[in-house]
């Protein structure tokens, strides 16, 4: 498998949200871009040249991929961050006296 086809099954992976997929492709996808940038560095500029639609292709690919990461990024710090403001403690707890919430948004 090469980096363009690892990158749309991790997409794939992302979308069905299968974590141990993921991670599994993670592995695989690191030695594939790993050899990926090898052969990059190593390659003529003819080469290059004859091999620009797969460069693109995977610019493409792996740009959709970091912006699925973002949003979920962003979805689970919104998540975050609601699950810490809308529990109330009780008042016999030790941590009523801390704004909780301000602690999590300072520190992440």
């Amino acid at each position: 498998m090469d980096a363009i086809d690892l990158t749309g099954r991790l997409d794939a992976a992302l979308e069905v949200d299968d974590m141990k997929l993921c991670q599994d492709i993670l592995e695989i996808r690191g030695f594939a871009m790993a050899n990926f940038e090898s052969w990059h560095r190593t390659s003529s500029q003819d080469e290059l040249e004859k091999c620009q639609d797969l460069i693109r292709e995977l610019a493409v690919a792996d740009n959709n991929l970091q912006a699925r990461f973002k949003e979920g990024l962003e979805s689970s710090a919104v998540d975050l961050r609601n699950l810490v403001t809308s529990g109330a403690r009780a008042p016999s707890s030790a941590y009523t006296t801390h704004n909780i919430s301000a602690c999590v948004d300072r520190k992440a």
